[in-house]
């Protein structure tokens, strides 16, 4: 394990990363039409922000289809296992979500260049922490010494924030060039499916969503690998 060159993969990230808010900020000023979807723009930058921005009354389903909208915290480490083809993964799934649940129609209050820098910088801080966190759990149980558990362990921290899985996942590059084709899109479908964070969740208010959700991130993930097991 190489904590430098883990932290210099993480840095390589962050622009990436405030590009995509600097776009989600364009969106807006320049076209205000589209002022009714953004909260599925606001959901890829902070689903628990979206969530939390939608009026009282709002259908479950319309919540889990923001859900499938893989949030800031998600995008490094969707990139950083399957590069540009993280683009149309994360477009299929979403289109899968528009022809199950519908299109949904929100509003929600606009986002000021200023919020979409203090988002990105708020963002770049809490990897770090996490990721600081997560290397000196990982180092001193010596979680490394198991292949499997690096898997486990950063869906695990996943859970309580996006951002500590992408922390464990940086802390082992060489584990990601290690898997094989289905075995990394499978493994991203999940992270995209799985139930959101702990904070995402309080703002749904619904637990029964959490079981679902991980029923069909499990199904599908399944379903991903078994068939790239048979094309790839």
């Amino acid at each position: 394990m190489d904590f430098f060159s883990a932290l210099e993969t993480l840095c390589g990230l962050l622009p990436q990363i405030f590009l995509m808010f600097l776009f989600l900020f364009l969106i807006q000023k320049f076209l205000p039409q589209f002022q009714r979807f953004f909260p599925i723009l606001l959901g890829f930058s902070c689903t628990t922000l979206a969530i939390s921005s939608l009026p009282k009354g709002t259908k479950a389903k319309e919540k889990y289809f923001l859900t499938l909208i893989p949030c800031s915290a998600k995008w490094p480490l969707l990139l950083l296992i399957l590069g540009f083809w993280a683009y149309p993964l994360v477009a299929v799934i979403i289109a899968l979500g528009i022809f199950f649940l519908g299109f949904p129609k929100f509003d929600c209050p606009p986002l000021h260049f200023k919020d979409a820098l203090n988002y990105s910088i708020g963002l770049i801080f809490r990897i770090f922490v996490c990721f600081v966190i997560a290397s000196f759990i990982l180092t001193v149980f010596d979680l490394h010494a198991i292949t499997g558990s690096v898997i486990i362990t950063a869906l695990i921290f996943g859970l309580v924030a996006k951002e500590m899985a992408v922390s464990v996942f940086l802390l082992y590059p060489d584990f990601i060039t290690e898997l094989t084709p289905p075995t990394a899109i499978a493994l991203c479908v999940f992270y995209l499916l799985y139930p959101v964070c702990i904070s995402c969740q309080m703002a749904l208010r619904n637990w029964k969503m959490f079981f679902i959700s991980l029923f069909i991130a499990a199904t599908a993930s399944a379903g991903v690998y078994y068939i790239g097991q048979f094309i790839l």
